[in-house]
């Protein structure tokens, strides 16, 4: 029995070894309208976890949401939280494999079991409308460091891209910081000054190559 266990144990490990062999992660330079053909105008979103500037108290606004685009709700779970000024409040995301996703963040839970499952890429994504920033710092997936990203001033959005290999991920956990900064005397309110977390399958670069084009005709058509 106690051989059994080893053994069971050590086939864990490697199952979760070779569930995240191949974390990278890089600057993506695509911006909304990158991410929107790599994801099929969100199509292919398994789902969105955001934490966000909101109203910066416990009620009213939301702070915190987990939600689906295309699917469910689009809101499956939301949060309240009372942003301090400055501060880096601690989160993690946990991603059990299959549709259930926890997010802690400044020390307020939220939780489903309603995301869309399996996905290849989570692409990270900071954005200020306004005068006003968002810092995500010292964030990790599964152990492995995936570099911070931020936005500041009116109008910026950045993203960071994180995939395993072409693979779809399995069980994980992202750890990290959010911090937020604005004006005292014009705050910004909602999303102004957000940070999300998209979980996204993307396809083969010939589907991209073949979806650039409706792409370009929905933009013209927006225009």
């Amino acid at each position: 029995m106690r051989k059994t266990c080893i053994l069971g144990g050590a086939a864990a490990l490697m199952a979760s070894l070779s569930a995240h062999a191949d974390i990278m992660w890089s600057s993506y330079a695509g911006g909304d309208a990158g991410y929107e053909m790599a994801s099929n105008n969100g199509a292919w979103e398994s789902g969105t976890v955001e934490g966000r500037i909101g109203n910066r108290l416990t009620i009213g606004t939301w702070e915190l949401a987990l939600w689906r685009v295309h699917d469910v709700g689009p809101f499956l779970a939301q949060g309240q939280l009372a942003w301090a000024f400055g501060f880096p409040a601690p989160f993690t995301i946990s991603y059990d494999g299959a549709t259930s996703v926890t997010y802690t963040l400044g020390g307020v839970t939220i939780a489903t079991t309603q995301m869309g499952g399996p996905f290849t890429d989570i692409f990270i994504r900071t954005r200020s409308a306004t005068f006003g920033s968002v810092e995500l710092a010292n964030m990790s997936v599964e152990g492995v460091a995936i570099g911070d990203l931020s936005s500041f001033g009116n109008g910026t959005v950045n993203y960071l891209r994180v995939t395993n290999g072409g693979s779809a991920f399995g069980a994980f956990t992202i750890r990290g910081t959010e911090r937020l900064t604005w004006l005292a005397s014009d705050p910004p309110i909602n999303s102004q000054v957000s940070a999300q977390f998209r979980f996204t399958n993307t396809p083969a670069p010939a589907t991209l190559i073949a979806l650039a084009p409706l792409a370009m005709r929905r933009r013209r058509s927006k225009a």
